[in-house]
């Protein structure tokens, strides 16, 4: 027979802490370790204001303001997490994206200016796109190397690489002398069948040459380290 103590209910019950919705502990995987002002958005939203002032300038009849309400009011909370005191204009001059962007100026006064020869924040846009292209563009084709089935398409695709290695320059340029003196080849036996296959010299020329422009990129030699410092000046003012 039980005895009265042990037929008293237990004064607490064992639970796993993991099942316990108190216990549990949140991801911030996607947080920053660091708060601080968001530069990435604050130059985005220069960069849509210079587009919204060209379209005032270009498009007849516009309805749409140089600088929208939302715009102001995003620039504005941005501004303020660098300098609470200082207005828009001044922050921005504070941090150089005035130089970037030209228009941001006579945009907050709800002005379209006359545009300007010079505008360093799109260029810098235009050459980190055409920077993108060309890593694709090398992984691509380094990839279809020694992929038969896509070796029917390969003298496109090295023309296109060309193309963006003419808009980078700089230190890529011996690349361009490097596919001048094979494309013609490629192209004529790509061309020259339904289900073409390079050979494998050309085969390793196309890898090794992929792999260098990808290692050169990556490096970010000085010539293109000259590209990207007007952005690179705008965080390190901070």
């Amino acid at each position: 027979m039980a005895t009265a103590f042990e037929q008293c209910p237990p004064l607490s019950l064992p639970r796993s802490v993991f099942q316990e919705k108190d216990y549990r502990v949140p991801l911030r995987i996607g947080e920053k370790l660091w708060g601080g002002p968001d530069l990435a958005k604050l130059l985005a939203l220069c960069a849509y204001t210079g587009v919204l002032a060209e379209r005032s300038r270009t498009v007849r009849n516009a309805t749409s303001k140089p600088l929208d309400d939302e715009c102001r009011t995003q620039l504005q909370s941005l501004t303020c997490a660098i300098s609470p005191v200082d207005s828009i204009s001044d922050v921005l001059k504070q941090l150089h994206v005035d130089e970037l962007y030209p228009d941001i100026g006579p945009a907050l006064n709800g002005q379209s200016e006359t545009k300007r020869d010079k505008q360093p924040g799109l260029e810098y846009l235009s050459y980190v796109s055409v920077l993108n292209q060309l890593i694709s563009m090398s992984k691509q084709l380094n990839h279809d190397a020694y992929n038969r089935s896509n070796h029917k398409y390969i003298a496109h695709q090295v023309a296109l690489l060309y193309q963006c290695l003419n808009q980078t320059r700089g230190e890529t340029k011996p690349f361009k002398r490097r596919i001048e003196s094979v494309f013609d080849e490629v192209k004529a036996i790509t061309e020259g069948s339904t289900a073409p296959e390079l050979s494998d010299a050309h085969k390793s020329w196309l890898r090794d040459m992929t792999s260098d422009i990808h290692r050169l990129v990556s490096s970010c030699p000085p010539s293109m380290r000259e590209r990207l410092l007007p952005v690179t000046k705008v965080f390190n003012s901070l």
